[in-house]
């Protein structure tokens, strides 16, 4: 990116933080390269988080502005889930490598913190937002492709491999890839005020990103996209209900292309089947297990340990069990569980997670905890809701794109356990606190309506 865009980027009333705002910009968008490629670099992402939180704090320290209670929520919400944990972790006698590991993943909540305050403070415009997500979808897609190069997809065609499963996970990466994929569905306003070439390059890449999660074949991120639809199509169909007798033919085809695209892709066979094959997988799966008649899938295994945790919850139900102690207690009770009402003899489950991060944050660190973590959904969902209803025109998209990120991250957080490892944790306090400072930041001299005048 170059000098001009950065430039572009900077929308400060106070050009003497111009410098820190552009730091900021870009440690964000390195902080993506690290997280997204952290099975590919050995860097670890922490360097860069130190970072934003350095900067944050000088920020904090040289601008004096009040913040407003939304934000003062936020940051209550991330204290608490960090004393919480770290009361839970010493409430052990002997917290060990993987119960600490955890405690740092979550101390990392220092520098959401910092972050969230410091960006209300120095007020950047809606381009430093987009062009960050635009960045970010970018990143994600590259190790897609990068995966489809090793698979020798581009010379003998696609393939049954799940994309991710080289160089990152697949659950992990399609959680990743859509994220930025339901957040960019908002960007076409944003884009088409821009140029022609910014709103092609954002078609694409979102019809790209769409097809990657497919590829990934992961059921955790297809979750995602009821709401996206629902809510994406009710913005634009509202935005265009008065505005659409004054466009003219090719400017309103961008927006609408990108409908009938997805729309096509979803009805191709390669896609249309792996999408019906998961799904009625996952049905066949859950039938199974509750019928008893098996629990030797993907999802058996997962129901298994839920009824497991759910059994034991209630004897430890304050603290949990301990981070430590749950491999050995995980391996012990399947093997029990499974002999009991499977009559199958098994050696026991050699998970890191219960794959859900309620239930495991329940089980491992108590009742606390667990209440932390719904915390940040009941606040969440009721913040963006307001402000989709309050926000100006060109911050409607960022407050939509919220609610629809944490709706999608709620149900991912049901089969998945996004915030025992740094880069999931990154992702999802990362996106939370952008897309929370920018719904709250009144912009200036952005008139989305501009974008739809019939010159030009």
């Amino acid at each position: 990116m170059d000098i001009l865009m950065t430039d572009r980027i900077m929308a400060l009333p106070n050009r003497e933080y111009r410098g820190t705002i552009r730091l900021l910009f870009f440690l964000i968008a390195i902080t993506f390269i690290l997280y997204v490629y952290r099975n590919v670099i050995s860097v670890n992402v922490e360097f860069v988080l130190v970072l934003i939180l350095l900067i944050s704090s000088f920020t904090l320290y040289k601008i004096k502005d009040k913040v407003p209670r939304e934000i003062w929520i936020w940051v209550g919400l991330l204290v608490l889930y960090w004393l919480t944990t770290l009361v839970a972790t010493f409430a052990h006698e002997s917290p060990e490598k993987r119960a600490l590991f955890v405690l740092s993943v979550v101390s990392l909540s220092w520098v959401f913190i910092g972050l969230t305050i410091a960006l209300y403070k120095l007020k950047p415009g809606l381009d430093f937002f987009w062009y960050l997500m635009l960045i970010g979808g970018s990143i994600a897609l590259s190790v897609g492709v990068l995966d489809a190069y090793e698979y020798g997809w581009f010379n003998s065609g696609i393939g049954s491999q799940r994309l991710g499963d080289i160089n990152s996970h697949p659950v992990k990466y399609a959680v990743v890839v859509n994220g930025f994929f339901i957040i960019l569905l908002g960007s076409l306003p944003w884009a088409l005020k821009k140029n022609k070439w910014m709103l092609s390059f954002i078609v694409l890449l979102i019809v790209a990103l769409f097809l990657t999660a497919v590829l990934t074949k992961s059921r955790t991120a297809w979750i995602g996209w009821p709401e996206a639809l629902v809510g994406w199509a009710i913005y634009y169909f509202v935005l265009f209900k008065d505005s659409f007798p004054k466009i003219k033919y090719p400017k309103v085809s961008f927006i609408i292309l990108i409908g009938i695209v997805l729309f096509s892709l979803s009805q191709v066979d390669f896609i249309k089947k792996r999408i019906a094959d998961r799904s009625s997988l996952a049905a066949k799966e859950i039938n199974v297990y509750l019928d008893r008649e098996s629990m030797n899938s993907s999802l058996g295994h997962r129901l298994l340990s839920y009824e497991i945790a759910v059994q034991k919850i209630p004897e430890v139900v304050w603290f949990g069990i301990g981070e430590d102690a749950f491999p050995e207690f995980l391996k012990l009770e399947s093997k029990h569980f499974a002999k009991e009402h499977f009559n199958q003899d098994i050696s026991g489950f050699k998970y890191s997670q219960l794959h859900n991060q309620f239930l495991m944050s329940f089980l491992t660190k108590g009742v606390f905890v667990f209440v932390s973590v719904l915390l940040f959904f009941v606040f969440l969902i009721a913040f963006f809701v307001k402000r989709v209803g309050i926000v100006s025109k060109e911050v409607k998209p960022i407050a939509i794109a919220g609610l629809i990120f944490s709706i999608s991250s709620f149900l991912a957080f049901l089969p998945e356990t996004p915030l025992q490892n740094t880069d999931m944790s990154t992702h999802f306090f990362l996106l939370c606190s952008l897309l929370i400072v920018f719904s709250l930041i009144e912009q200036k001299n952005q008139n989305i309506s501009e974008g739809f005048s019939s010159n030009g």
